[in-house]
């Protein structure tokens, strides 16, 4: 039971969960609902947190498309142990986007030991950047923590002072 335990926390999963409540009518979507998006993932000690940067919506491929991002915490003392981390947001989606395939990426993986790939793509190569852009490129934006931080999300450069 302990092994099957251990290889369970090792598999990445991406979970989500309809509460299916009725919400305001400004969604672009048809009937509306409100959803909970969780992406989680294992990583190699408690000093690393993910966190749910963008949604999109992409009608022509009927796909929803997750980008998270990994940051760790250089002056945390965190126990090493191989950890699960997650990030939940909530959103309106409508009926017919619901059910829509997840492709989920996140980016920010800095070690070296491979993690089963189920359901994400760790971004962390050239093309496995122009991969995301690709899955992204005519895609509704959904979500964006930055627009919701106060941020103009345009870049890197983004809140920096010149």
């Amino acid at each position: 039971m302990n092994q099957l335990k251990y290889s369970l926390l090792l598999l990445p999963t991406l979970v989500i969960v309809a509460a299916c409540q009725s919400v305001s009518e400004n969604v672009p979507y048809s009937s509306k609902q409100l959803n909970e998006v969780t992406v989680s993932t294992t990583v190699p000690d408690t000093t690393w947190s993910l966190q749910i940067q963008q949604i999109y919506a992409n009608a022509n491929t009927e796909h929803l498309v997750v980008v998270s991002e990994l940051h760790q915490d250089l002056e945390a003392m965190g126990i090493m142990a191989i950890s699960e981390v997650s990030d939940t947001v909530e959103l309106e989606l409508g009926e017919a986007c619901a059910d829509w395939a997840i492709d989920s990426y996140v980016i920010g993986k800095g070690w070296a030991w491979e993690i089963p790939e189920v359901d994400i793509v760790y971004v962390n190569t050239d093309a496995e950047y122009a991969d995301l852009a690709e899955a992204i490129d005519g895609s509704d934006k959904l979500y964006d923590i930055r627009e919701l931080n106060g941020e103009d999300g345009k870049g890197d450069d983004a809140g920096e002072d010149n």
